[in-house]
């Protein structure tokens, strides 16, 4: 009878023992399958996020040099296009504080 009570006992801290390993081995592989999702995905904050994004010339460029409306934000932009207001842009590099952008072709 102890001999029933010792493994009954032993039976349930392995099967405790158990289900907390399976679940710390689910977070651990959803962890990992979140991180390296984030890390294949493209840059979308800072100077290198901002190449390739379409913004909006918010005045005519004079002399090469207006400012655009990019992801809400009013930057500087130089180009070497015929920039009026309204025309929508890209940008192409990031030059300090301001945007090197290109028109595009509508």
């Amino acid at each position: 009878m102890i001999f029933y009570f010792i493994v009954v006992e032993n039976m349930s801290n392995i099967i405790l023992i158990i289900i907390v390993s399976l679940i710390s081995i689910a977070v651990l592989i959803i962890t990992t399958i979140l991180v390296v999702k984030a890390h294949k995905e493209e840059v979308v904050t800072g100077f290198e996020g901002m190449i390739g994004v379409e913004a909006e010339a918010i005045e005519n460029f004079e002399n090469n040099k207006g400012h655009v409306l990019v992801r809400g934000e009013i930057w500087t932009g130089i180009s070497e296009d015929d920039i009026k207001e309204n025309d929508t842009v890209i940008v192409v590099s990031v030059k300090g504080m301001r945007l090197s952008v290109k028109k595009i072709n509508n």
